[in-house]
């Protein structure tokens, strides 16, 4: 039985992230790909364009990348 109602995830694998201006400075301004949704019920694990391990961050922390890539 589930414990409510399900959310809709706010990213999808392979979604182009971004960390937000109040994000923690560990992840502020970071772009990255969405790779794993969990293993919290609002954590994403994203691989960041700057590390080759991918991180666990808050869904809150994070927005669409909707910028185009820096030249």
């Amino acid at each position: 039985m589930l414990a409510g109602p399900q959310r809709k995830p706010k990213f999808a694998l392979r979604d182009r992230a971004r960390g937000k201006d109040d994000a923690p400075a560990s992840f502020r301004h970071r772009v990255g790909t969405v790779v794993e949704i969990g293993p919290g019920p609002s954590e994403y694990g994203v691989k960041f364009n700057d590390t080759l391990k991918t991180e666990y961050v808050q869904s809150y922390w994070m927005e669409l990348d909707t910028l185009p890539p820096a030249k």
